[in-house]
């Protein structure tokens, strides 16, 4: 091509150059402005005879709830007694409703559960699970139990956990507290065959103080 340059492209390319400066010195206040607020403390439902609770709750984009920090307070004067960070992923319940009381443990004192994640597809949620303990007069996070899929804690004494596996698989254990210990007392596996023609039926369970093995299988009906 011949001719004169074109006297057009300095000018675009400064408007170019321009808006890209522009562009970047705006980028930090809208990131700044797509910080979540900070945490605020929450009072929470859910008590006990001695005890109220509050958490830090920091709201998320998507209408979510994350938990940072657990404060227990004397009832009556609202002291501070203990205050414990907590490690949760965003949950949908309610700020007011995030702690629940119960007796964990079954010792008679109440303990604390809190939601930790909510399994996002799939339904292996996990709970942060804190157990009074009365000597020391301070709820004390129960490693263990805070690592059980789907655990749920049993009128009568047993708490139970499950897991999907996979497609074709689920898991569960069930556990007692024995003289303030945690016990596995059972577990169990339902998964079909690799040709689909048959569901199995496995565990163990602790029967007089030693495991005992059990497993049967049952036709598909299709």
């Amino acid at each position: 091509m011949t001719g004169r340059p074109s006297q057009a492209w300095p000018g675009r390319r400064a408007r170019c150059a321009a808006f890209a400066f522009l562009s970047l010195a705006a980028a930090p206040a809208a990131l700044a402005s797509a910080e979540p607020p900070p945490a605020e403390w929450v009072v929470q439902e859910q008590g006990t005879a001695h005890f109220t609770f509050a958490l830090a709750i920091t709201p998320d984009f998507d209408g979510r709830h994350t938990s940072e920090r657990l404060r227990v307070l004397a009832r009556g004067t609202d002291t501070v007694v203990q205050e414990v960070e907590i490690a949760a992923m965003a949950s949908t319940i309610p700020p007011a409703q995030q702690l629940a009381v119960m007796d964990v443990d079954f010792d008679g004192w109440p303990d604390i559960v809190l939601p930790n994640a909510d399994g996002g597809a799939g339904p292996n949620f996990s709970l942060d699970f804190y157990l009074y303990d009365a000597l020391k007069g301070q709820f004390v996070h129960h490693p263990v139990l805070s690592g059980l899929s789907q655990p749920m804690v049993a009128g009568y004494g047993t708490i139970t956990a499950a897991a999907r596996a996979s497609c074709c698989q689920h898991v569960a254990e069930r556990y007692r507290f024995i003289r303030g210990q945690l016990v596995l007392t059972g577990e169990e596996d339902i998964h079909h065959t690799s040709d689909g023609k048959w569901v199995v039926t496995s565990g163990t369970r602790m029967v007089g103080g030693r495991w005992k093995a059990w497993s049967n299988r049952q036709r598909v009906p299709y």
